[in-house]
Formats: structure tokens, C-alpha cells, sequence
């Protein structure tokens, strides 16, 4: 099949995938496979297509064979770890041993696209959004779990957008709701629930630098929760003295702010970040 066919069969798939027409997306992707343009991105394609229509069975089939014929395809890892997650999800309440097996699984495909390419960042992004899952889900969590998160979400923080704070500030919104904001928000938990509380002060203090030059308008009720957690960051690690200076700093940032019932608010619910 010439390229231009290709194209237009690909331009039409795109339009009934608009309108959740999975049946039409994945005939029209079958044609394009079949008629001997066996490109492996087409594969993708229509294993990404069962995935999204919900046949987790063809889509891992697809999955594997592409990584059967190119081992290194991070980008077929990575699909084959979000079936896995999507099996993971979908046995939760029926058999935790083979949804367990799933999670495993899952991970083992996500890590190994990373071994390939350490700054493939949709695969990362992937596994810390699979960590979530599971943290959401399971109290408490394992120090193994926690010691993954923490290394996923540090990586990440430090090698993808480099360059962001001298992006446009629409580029910087962009990558704050893409993917900085959870990620740091995450980060900051798994630190507290370590009560790696001195490690937290950092990643908040970035947080509200780049969120404050990434965001049209803020005030200090968008960043109190952050102001919170590091109260209760110097506060739990016994810094009396970095305490007494960061409510004088913040007391200097707003003047026209009485936080005296915000401090005692934190206070009050020091167990949570």
C-alpha cells in the first residue's frame, strides 16, 4: 500500500477515534497492516487501539510481537506495561495473587523501557502514575515502593524540561499541569510518609518557585497547603529554629496575613503533609 493511501486510511481512523468508533479505527488499522505495510508503528497503533477499546487480550498480543521482532522498542514496553496495569486494575477485587502478578509484571516492562532509555519520560511518567495507583489503594505501602517512588519522581524533577524556568510562561503552565505539578505533589508524601522531613523543604520551596512563574495568578491560599507542609517539616524534624524563621519569612511575604490560626491548624493535623 503506497504511503498516500496509508495516510488517508490513517486520517480517517483519526476521526472515528474522535468519536470512540473503535470498530472503524481498528478495521481501517487492520487494512493498513494486512495489505503488507507492516511498519511496526502501524502495530503500535493498533495495539495502543485494543487497549483503549478495552481488549486487553489482542492489544498484549500485538504488544509482544513487536517486541518479539525489535527487543528494543521502549515504546511497545512501555504499552505492555500499561496493559499490564489495566489487568492489574481490572483483578483487583476478583484475585489479588494474579493482580499482584499484573502489578509485578507491569513494573518489569515499565523499568526495562527505562534501561533502554533512561529519559524516556512517558514510560516513567507511567510507572510513577502506577505507583500511585497502588499507594491509593494499599496502606501501608512497602519501604521497597516508596524507595522506587522517591528515585522516579527525583529523576524526573531533575532531567526532563530542563530548561523550564526560562521557558515562556506558557510553556512553563504547560508543563506544570503536564506533569510537574504531580509529580512534586507526589514526591512531597512519599518524603512525609518516610518522615524524610528535612528532604521535603526543598522540593515545596521549587514547587512554589516554578508554580509561581508558571501561573497567571496566585496568592498565598494557593500555595497554604505547601506553606503547611513545610510548618510541619521543621516542626516534626525538631528545627525549632528554621521553624521560627520560616514563620517570620512568611509573615514578611504576606504582612497583611495573621497566620496564628494557621499555625494551629497545622499543628493540629501534623500527621499528614
Amino acid at each position: 500500500m503506497k504511503k498516500k493511501q496509508i495516510d488517508k486510511l490513517l486520517s480517517e481512523a483519526k476521526k472515528y477515534r474522535e468519536k470512540g468508533d473503535f470498530a472503524n479505527v481498528l478495521a481501517l488499522l487492520h487494512q493498513i497492516v494486512e495489505s503488507g505495510s507492516d511498519n511496526l508503528i502501524y502495530r503500535y497503533l493498533l495495539a495502543a487501539t485494543y487497549l483503549e477499546a478495552g481488549r486487553e487480550d489482542e492489544a498484549k498480543k500485538y504488544a509482544a510481537e513487536i517486541i518479539t521482532e525489535e527487543s528494543d522498542s521502549k515504546e511497545a514496553l512501555e504499552l505492555s506495561g500499561l496493559i499490564c496495569k489495566v489487568e492489574w486494575l481490572n483483578l483487583l477485587n476478583n484475585d489479588t495473587l494474579k493482580a499482584q502478578k499484573c502489578f509485578d509484571e507491569a513494573i518489569r516492562f515499565f523499568n526495562k523501557a527505562l534501561d533502554i532509555d533512561a529519559n524516556f519520560h512517558n514510560a516513567r511518567m507511567s510507572l510513577i502514575n502506577l505507583y500511585r495507583e497502588y499507594v491509593v489503594r494499599n496502606q501501608p505501602v512497602r519501604q521497597e515502593y516508596y524507595t522506587e517512588i522517591e528515585k522516579h519522581c527525583t529523576y524526573m524533577l531533575a532531567n526532563r524540561d530542563t530548561n523550564r524556568d526560562s521557558l515562556s510562561r506558557k510553556e512553563k503552565e504547560r508543563i506544570y499541569f503536564n506533569w510537574y505539578a504531580s509529580v512534586s505533589s507526589f514526591l512531597k508524601f512519599v518524603l512525609f510518609s518516610q518522615h524524610k522531613y528535612k528532604e521535603i523543604i526543598p522540593v515545596v520551596e521549587n514547587y512554589v518557585n516554578f508554580a509561581t512563574m508558571a501561573n497567571k495568578k496566585v496568592d498565598l491560599f494557593w500555595f497554604i497547603n505547601e506553606y503547611g507542609t513545610v510548618y510541619k517539616a521543621y516542626y516534626l524534624s525538631g528545627d525549632m529554629i528554621g521553624l521560627e524563621k520560616f514563620k517570620k519569612e512568611l509573615q514578611e511575604k504576606y504582612p497583611d496575613h495573621n497566620f496564628n490560626e494557621s499555625f494551629k491548624y497545622f499543628e493540629k493535623y501534623m500527621d499528614t503533609p
